[in-house]
């Protein structure tokens, strides 16, 4: 069995912490501005493929064509920074009722016994929860 934190433990260092870090959050996301946009222009099939429908007239994909780096710098600068705790701190309730139905998912989960460091074994353990956690999110079981 996967062994958790207690919810409130979670949602409580999740929003203390969000609320000291604005200027973190900036810092890094300004620091990282190149890597989202490289990212972003080399993913736009995988996202194309899982957002058919909302594609089907391009809109997203010539938007992406016209972003540059300054434009997720100036969205940080102008927005996210001032936005990050004061979102958090909106959020509390939705993410404590939704990390307690991942934190109880997570501990009905029977993992592989554990190996040595390193091991294939304890690679397992982490896909089984993986896999376990990314079908129940498929079948909506944390919204």
């Amino acid at each position: 069995m996967v062994e958790t934190k207690p919810v409130d433990k979670v949602v409580n260092k999740w929003r203390d912490r969000a609320s000291i870090a604005s200027t973190e959050y900036a810092e890094n996301a300004i620091e990282n501005a190149s890597k989202w946009l490289r990212n972003l222009k080399e993913n736009k099939k995988n996202w194309k493929d899982a957002m058919q429908e909302v594609l089907s007239k391009n809109l997203w994909e010539q938007a992406i064509d016209k972003l540059t780096e300054q434009d997720y710098v100036n969205g940080i600068k102008e927005k996210g920074a001032n936005r990050y705790s004061d979102g958090i701190n909106k959020s509390v309730d939705k993410y404590q009722e939704r990390m307690t139905k991942v934190l109880q998912f997570m501990q009905g989960i029977k993992l592989p016994p554990r190996g040595p460091k390193g091991s294939d074994q304890n690679f397992e353990r982490v896909k089984v929860l993986g896999k376990a956690l990314h079908d129940a999110k498929v079948k909506g079981l944390f919204k």
